[in-house]
């Protein structure tokens, strides 16, 4: 499943862009959910913890905000205390959050850990010190 709040450039996956991503939002494997990714989230962390196939494997994210916003963090549609909540509802047992991150934020970190997400921090070798990817898995008694 991907998110993606612009019509416009699923549109453009669709036409101009499809070439150089090799079709991939027709791929019969591939379900675009327009709107946001926060709402995608909600939407599986809403499901009965029974139901693996509303829930998600996998949750990568590279946006261009990062974890540590201007507004405030903890309200954070994304990123927040009560956001990372749900997105650990949102995994099935043994599954993982991935985030690209400008770079290393202490207070995100706190949060993560609050969420009960068990957390390490990856430096992509040519990034530099700046970039950091976050892969989180739940770490408490229920997810």
């Amino acid at each position: 499943v991907v998110a993606e709040l612009t019509p416009e450039v699923v549109a453009w996956c669709r036409g101009p862009l499809a070439a150089a991503t090799q079709g991939a939002v027709d791929d019969a494997r591939v379900e675009v959910a327009l709107g946001s990714v926060e709402d995608a989230i909600v939407l599986a962390a809403s499901a009965p913890r029974s139901d693996a196939h509303a829930r998600y494997g996998a949750i990568a994210l590279d946006l261009d905000e990062g974890p540590h916003p201007a507004r405030a963090a903890d309200a954070h549609p994304v990123f927040g205390a009560a956001a990372l909540g749900r997105l650990r509802r949102a995994l099935v047992p043994g599954g993982a959050f991935a985030l690209w991150s400008e770079h290393r934020d202490a207070a995100f970190e706190r949060r993560l850990r609050a969420a009960e997400l068990a957390f390490e921090v990856q430096r992509p070798g040519r990034c530099g010190l700046r970039h950091a990817v976050y892969v989180a898995t739940p770490s408490g008694k229920s997810s």
